[in-house]
């Protein structure tokens, strides 16, 4: 997305340090979100007081804007992993910037929906119990997520403990999964990283 645009409507930067928070679930927005760099998490506390992360954002990636569109409090929170820098503008700035400019508006119909689909892959891990099955999925969305093909190898850019805040399973039972699915090879390994 062309930062250029939100800039021009008054949109500025500022700098969020590693672990600090961005927004708290259960705020209002009060900004649009886009990161110029670093990498931003997703993510809500369980009952348990577990992390459970939704999504990780980098480089040009808008984040947060379902309840600026509807209007309603953060069902998450969001925090900087890395040191990072993100873009703001106003929620009124925004949302006027995306009533009069209809390809910005075409653009945002295609995120929204390519994350509504993406969910809905997530769901999918999440109401599977094994292990494996879950980590595979969620294999699978990461791919869409980032349009990678099923013949590219890549390497997924997650800490066991990130794979284990993602599927909902415990740090312990991703090592053991991954340690079955490289015997069985399924899954191959570069430098301790997962290798899809």
């Amino acid at each position: 997305m062309d930062l250029n645009i939100f800039l021009k409507v008054g949109a500025t930067s500022k700098f969020y340090g590693k672990n600090e928070i961005i927004f708290e679930e259960g705020s209002k927005p009060r900004y649009f979100h886009i990161v110029v760099s670093g990498k931003v998490e997703m993510f809500f506390l369980s009952e348990e007081g577990k992390d459970f992360t939704q999504g990780f954002f980098s480089d040009n990636d808008t984040f947060g804007e379902p309840p600026l569109f509807l209007n309603l409090p953060y069902p998450a929170s969001a925090r900087a992993k890395i040191d990072t820098e993100v873009l703001r503008l106003s929620k009124e700035k925004f949302l006027a910037l995306v009533d009069s400019n209809p390809e910005l508006k075409s653009k945002f119909l295609v995120i929204l929906a390519r994350r509504i689909y993406s969910k809905s892959l997530g769901l999918s891990s999440l109401a599977n119990c094994e292990p494996e099955k879950r980590i595979l999925l969620f294999i699978n969305k990461y791919r869409f997520d980032n349009d990678i093909e099923e013949n590219i190898r890549t390497v997924l850019p997650y800490t066991r403990q990130e794979l284990a805040n993602i599927t909902g399973l415990r740090i312990e039972t991703v090592i053991r999964a991954l340690s079955k699915m490289k015997k069985r090879g399924t899954l191959n390994f570069l430098n301790k990283k997962v290798v899809i």
